[in-house]
C-alpha cells in the first residue's frame, strides 16, 4: 500500500525483503516508507567508490622534471588536491629581494605590479655628491622593483629565482621577441591553481648588497605600516600576509636591533616572517632570521637515501625552526635527484626562473642556498592560508610545525628546527603511492635506506652512533616513509665497540 501511494518511478527486487526504488523525490520517499510499521529500514542509495590511489599530478614543463625539491615536499599530491578546488583565498607573498624581471614570461600574471603595491626602496646619490650611491637603477625609491642590468652585470637575478619557486606559470608561455631559443613552457611553481601572488619589492641593489635601513623599510612596508622614502610617504593598502627575506648577515645583535624591531611590528601586524637561516657553514646566526619573530629556515639537500641531509652551508643554531630543500653546495655537487639537462647529470640544485643579463633575456639557473629553501615554506604558508586550512600568522607557524618531518636528533634541534615542511601533510592531500620502506638516520642526520626483500626483511651495516629506525608507507608519493601523516612505527638503537649487533625485531606499521 506505502509503495503504491508513493508510485517510485520504477522498482527492483534486492532478494526477497530488499527493493531498490527509483524516484525524484528521495526525502518524501523515505519519511513515506519510514512511517510504514512493516518496513524494517529505508535508507538513501550510497555511493561508492573504488579504492585506488589518486594520480599524482606530473608537470609537463620543459625543465618540472629537474625541481626535485617539490617532489621532496610532496606536491604531486597537493597538485591533485587542487584539481579539486578549494584553493580559493588570495594571498600576497611578499618578496624582499633584488626586484623582479617583470618581463620573464613564466612569471607573467604572477607578480603584482606597481599600481597594485610594489616598490622599490633603494636610494640614489648622484656621483659627484657627497656619499654618491647609484644602486643600478640611476634613480631613488619608487613603484618599479624591476631587476636593473647594468654595463658590467653578468650574473642572476636573485629576485627572479626566488620568485619563480613560489608562483611561477604551468604550461606554455609567450616567446620572448629576438629569443629563438628560449623555452615556451620553462618550470613550475609550487602555487599551480591557487591565488598566490608575489609583491616584489627592490631592497637589494644591482651589486647584491642590501643596508639594515632598506630591509627594515620593505619589511614595515610589506606588513602595512607607512614608510617615507626622501619626501613621500608609502603605504601598502593590503598588508602581506607573508614575508619572504632570502637574505641576511653575520652581524652582532646590536646592529640587528632596527631589523628586530621592524619584524616584531610586522609579526604584530600579523605578518608571517620567514627569513634565510644564512649559508655560513657554521653556527653563527644569522639576521634578521635570528630575530624574535621571525621563523628562520634552514636548507637540506638530497642524500641518496629516503630521507636527505642537511646542506653542507646552512648555519645551524638555536633559532632555526624549520627546514627545506636549498640543494647542495656546487664544491661538492651530488646527482641523486636522477634528472638530465642536455644529456649530463643535472646537481641537486634548485632551478627556477632568471634572468641572463649578458644576454639580456630570460634564462633558468640552479641556485643552491637557504635563500632558496625559505620561499618554499614561504609558499607553503600561502598554500595554507588559501586552501583556508589556517587563518592567521600563528595557526600557519604551527601548522608548519606539527606537520613536519622530524629530520637528526628526535625533535626540534639546530640544524632543522622542528623539521623539513611537509606540503602534503599540511594541507592534507590525498595519497597518490601507498609503498613500504625504511629509514635509517643517525643523531648528524645522516640518512641510510637499506633494500627490503620480497618479506620485509633487511639488513644493514652502520658506523658507530645512535640511530633511528623507521619503518613505514609512503602515501605523498616523496619516497620519506612514516611522516606524520602516514602509518610508521620506529625503534632506537645504538651501535659502538662494545655493542656491534642489534636486531630490531619485527617492524608493523598498520596498513
Amino acid at each position: 500500500a506505502a509503495l503504491q501511494q508513493i508510485g517510485p518511478a520504477a522498482r527492483q527486487d534486492l532478494g526477497g525483503r530488499r527493493a531498490e526504488l527509483v524516484t525524484d523525490d528521495v526525502a518524501g520517499t523515505l519519511a513515506a516508507l519510514r512511517r510504514d510499521p512493516n518496513v524494517e529500514y529505508a535508507v538513501p542509495n550510497a555511493v561508492l567508490r573504488a579504492q585506488a590511489t589518486a594520480a599524482p599530478v606530473e608537470p609537463t614543463d620543459e625543465y618540472a622534471g629537474l625541481q626535485w625539491a617539490y617532489r621532496l615536499l610532496g606536491y604531486r599530491a597537493v597538485w591533485r588536491d587542487m584539481e579539486d578546488g578549494g584553493y580559493t583565498r588570495p594571498v600576497t607573498v611578499a618578496v624582499v629581494d633584488s626586484g623582479v624581471r617583470y618581463d620573464h614570461p613564466d612569471l607573467a600574471g604572477s607578480l603584482l605590479g606597481p599600481d597594485e603595491g610594489a616598490l622599490d626602496v633603494l636610494g640614489f646619490v648622484p656621483a659627484g655628491q657627497a656619499g654618491a650611491y647609484d644602486n643600478g637603477d640611476g634613480d631613488g625609491p619608487d613603484r618599479d622593483p624591476t631587476d636593473p642590468g647594468t654595463p658590467a652585470r653578468r650574473g642572476g637575478s636573485h629576485g627572479t629565482h626566488v620568485s619563480g619557486i613560489i608562483a611561477a606559470r604551468w604550461g606554455e608561455i609567450a616567446a620572448f621577441p629576438g629569443c629563438a631559443g628560449c623555452s615556451t613552457s620553462g618550470v613550475v611553481g609550487a602555487a599551480y591553481k591557487a591565488p598566490v601572488k608575489v609583491l616584489p619589492l627592490r631592497a637589494i641593489d644591482a651589486q647584491g648588497n642590501t643596508e639594515v635601513s632598506d630591509v627594515v623599510n620593505a619589511v614595515r612596508y610589506a606588513a602595512g605600516l607607512p614608510v617615507t622614502l626622501g619626501t613621500h610617504t608609502y603605504r601598502l593598502d593590503r598588508p602581506a600576509q607573508i614575508i619572504n627575506l632570502s637574505l641576511g648577515g653575520d652581524i652582532p645583535a646590536s646592529q640587528a636591533a632596527p631589523l628586530c624591531e621592524a619584524v616584531a611590528e610586522a609579526t604584530a601586524a600579523g605578518a608571517l616572517v620567514f627569513a634565510a637561516a644564512g649559508n655560513g657553514y657554521g653556527t653563527t646566526p644569522y639576521y634578521p632570521a635570528a630575530c624574535e619573530g621571525a621563523v628562520a629556515v634552514g636548507a637540506v639537500t638530497l642524500s641518496g637515501a629516503s630521507a636527505p641531509i642537511q646542506a653542507s652551508y646552512s648555519n645551524r643554531y638555536p633559532a632555526v625552526q624549520l627546514a627545506a630543500p636549498g640543494g647542495v653546495d656546487l664544491t661538492g655537487a651530488t646527482y641523486h635527484n636522477g634528472g638530465q639537462l642536455n644529456g649530463n647529470p643535472y646537481a641537486d640544485v634548485i632551478l627556477s626562473t632568471d634572468w641572463d643579463y649578458g644576454k639580456n633575456q630570460p634564462t633558468y639557473m640552479g641556485q643552491a642556498g637557504t635563500s632558496q629553501a625559505t620561499p618554499q615554506v614561504s609558499a607553503l604558508a600561502a598554500l595554507l592560508l588559501s586552501k583556508g586550512v589556517t587563518q592567521g600568522r600563528d595557526d600557519t607557524l604551527a601548522r608548519l610545525v606539527e606537520t613536519a618531518t622530524d629530520m637528526g636528533t628526535s625533535g626540534r634541534d639546530d640544524a632543522f628546527g622542528y623539521g623539513m615542511v611537509n606540503a602534503a601533510a599540511a594541507l592534507g592531500a590525498p595519497a597518490v603511492t601507498d609503498t613500504l620502506g625504511l629509514r635509517l638516520w643517525d643523531t648528524r642526520g645522516l640518512a641510510y635506506q637499506p633494500a627490503l626483500d620480497a618479506l620485509g626483511r633487511f639488513t644493514a651495516y652502520l658506523p658507530d652512533g645512535t640511530f633511528r629506525a623507521l619503518a613505514g608507507r609512503d602515501r605523498d608519493g616523496n619516497g620519506i616513509y612514516g611522516e606524520t601523516h602516514e602509518p610508521g612505527t620506529e625503534r632506537g638503537a645504538t651501535l659502538g665497540p662494545d655493542r656491534t649487533r642489534v636486531d630490531l625485531g619485527e617492524l608493523s606499521p598498520a596498513p
